[in-house]
C-alpha cells in the first residue's frame, strides 16, 4: 500500500466518522423538534393562532426535509416533504375559512403524524450515546 493510498483511506475514514457524528447530532435534535411540532399541533387543535401554527409546521417540515435528505434519512425526508408541500401550499392562500382549515387539518394531519412517527422511530433506533 502506498503512502498516498493510506492517506486517502485515512481521509475517507475521517469523513465517514464525521458524517456519522453529524447524523447522530441530527437524531439528537429530533426530540426537541417533536416537542415543538406537538405544541404547534395542539395550537391547531385548540384553535389558537391556527394560521401561524400551520405555517410554523410547514417551516419545520421544510428544514427537516432538507437536512434528513442530505444526511441519508430518506424516509423522513420524503414524509417531511409531503408535509412541507401540503402545508406551505395551504398557507400561501391569502385567506382561508374556518371550514377550509378544518377540512385541511382532517385531510393532512395524518401526514404530520407519519412524519412524527418516523422521527420517533429514528430516535428509538439510534445507538446509545
Amino acid at each position: 500500500m502506498t503512502a498516498m493510498t493510506r492517506t486517502q483511506l485515512s481521509g475517507s475514514d475521517h469523513l465517514t466518522k464525521r458524517v456519522a457524528q453529524v447524523r447522530a447530532g441530527f437524531v439528537e435534535t429530533l426530540d426537541e423538534r417533536i416537542l415543538d411540532l406537538e405544541g404547534l399541533k395542539a395550537m391547531v387543535i385548540k384553535g389558537q393562532r391556527r394560521g401561524e401554527a400551520l405555517q410554523a409546521i410547514a417551516n419545520q417540515a421544510h428544514r427537516i426535509r432538507g437536512v434528513a435528505g442530505t444526511l441519508g434519512f430518506e424516509s423522513l425526508g420524503t414524509l417531511a416533504g409531503k408535509v412541507d408541500e401540503a402545508y406551505a401550499e395551504f398557507c400561501s392562500a391569502p385567506s382561508r375559512s374556518h371550514e377550509e382549515l378544518v377540512a385541511f387539518w382532517r385531510a393532512n394531519s395524518p401526514a404530520l403524524e407519519a412524519m412524527l412517527d418516523e422521527m420517533e422511530r429514528l430516535m428509538d433506533s439510534a445507538p446509545p450515546a
